[in-house]
């Protein structure tokens, strides 16, 4: 067995640095990076942390008696930042809102998100763009900033709505509710609306299911961050950019782990680009540039659930069957009963993926009153029978 002490009785273990987490948790962006940092530790595990509650806003009073080794931090304004570097110890930090000189910074890529969302809402075919922002926040306006230029180089235009700051004395959600309304009914559609982080695009969603604008059909909406429980609890659930901020927590404590030990930093500040885009209801397949097929689409989205045929929605449309399955193969590829069994067998497969109800419940849910007529459409959609789906599903998982 390896020693553990030398010849005069001292500990030969390393010893552990004592680490200072000023990271709130109340949104997923902050616990993905504590979930990054956490990554670091698992291989490097030579850190005591220490991991208070507190706010973004307030400096934690026990840390001007703290003796500790290193500090990450995301704390929101310069003033608070500032007050913990007069400790004299090494500190990166990790806030979006502001980069403080001689501190190490270590945040997402503004510039990467906006090219990103850029190249997939234009992939879709829009030529109008808006983008919902937040001049109160740096991170905000770098995005906005990034997003309308890349529309500029391609050519394309993009209406811009700054939101109240929500500090201002006299702001109200009533009074910046009317403002968006404004600006929604205001947008030239198909529109693809970039909203600067999905508390944004939620709104945006909820105002435009109370003014009866079809989304994805008029209005296409995306967000950033990818938390996960707001993007579902929105209605429809809505497309994000996951920041790949894990990778963030990762690297920031890698880099303060090279500062504790005397080693220079370079670069001084990282930026890390997002991973993906999580693609949900809210941006749909390609801009709809026709009121009719939009119209039709948001009545199939709406009641295909309810037993509804391609009568239903020639009925509800005002067109005959050959001029909407035109229109709709024009711009779709499919006909407006390809959509119907598109829509029902994409609820099938997650109501089999995400819960435990039987094949008839998930078949009535689904909008297939008969179950025989339900396996045999899914079986063609599928290759599989539903219940086979469901088992290879969960053996994957």
């Amino acid at each position: 067995m390896r020693a553990l002490f030398d010849t005069e009785g001292r500990s030969k273990m390393k010893k552990r640095k004592s680490v200072a987490l000023l990271v709130e948790r109340s949104d997923e962006y902050s616990r993905q990076l504590l979930r990054g940092i956490r990554d670091f530790l698992s291989i490097n595990p030579y850190w005591s942390i220490y991991l208070p509650e507190h706010e973004r806003e307030v400096t934690p009073g026990w840390l001007k008696g703290w003796s500790g080794d290193g500090i990450i931090s995301r704390l929101e304004s310069v003033e608070m930042t500032q007050a913990i570097s007069e400790l004299g110890i090494p500190i990166v930090n990790l806030s979006l809102l502001e980069l403080i000189p001689g501190i190490p910074s270590v945040t997402a890529d503004n510039h990467a998100v906006s090219k990103m969302a850029v190249e997939y809402l234009n992939e879709l075919g829009y030529r109008q763009f808006g983008f919902c922002g937040d001049p109160a926040f740096r991170w905000s306006m770098e995005r906005e900033q990034s997003f309308v230029s890349e529309l500029q180089q391609m050519g394309l235009s993009c209406d811009v709505y700054h939101a109240l700051p929500v500090a201002q004395p006299n702001f109200s959600w009533n009074l910046e509710r009317e403002r968006l309304i404004v600006w929604l009914q205001s947008l030239r559609r198909p529109c693809a609306i970039f909203a600067c982080h999905d508390i944004k695009a939620q709104k945006i969603l909820d105002l435009c299911r109370e003014l009866s604008i079809a989304v994805p059909e008029e209005i296409s909406v995306l967000g950033v961050d990818n938390d996960e429980l707001l993007c579902d609890f929105s209605d429809p659930p809505l497309s994000s950019i996951a920041l790949n901020t894990r990778t963030v927590g990762y690297i920031a404590a890698e880099m303060l782990t090279r500062m504790m030990s005397g080693q220079e930093t370079s670069p001084s500040s990282v930026r890390v680009p997002p991973s993906e885009i999580c693609l949900r209801q809210s941006s749909g397949e390609r801009a709809v540039d026709d009121p009719f097929v939009a119209k039709a689409l948001k009545f199939i989205r709406e009641s295909s659930f309810e037993g509804i045929n391609v009568t239903d929605v020639l009925s509800f449309v005002g067109l005959s069957r050959r001029s909407l399955e035109h229109r709709f193969v024009k711009l779709l590829g499919r006909t407006p009963h390809e959509e119907i069994t598109r829509i029902r067998i994409s609820e099938a497969k997650r109501l089999l993926i995400e819960t435990n109800l039987g094949i008839n419940e998930v078949a009535e849910r689904s909008g297939y009153p008969q179950l025989d007529y339900f396996s045999a459409a899914f079986k063609r959609e599928a290759g599989m029978s539903p219940r086979s789906f469901r088992e290879h599903a969960r053996s994957r998982e």
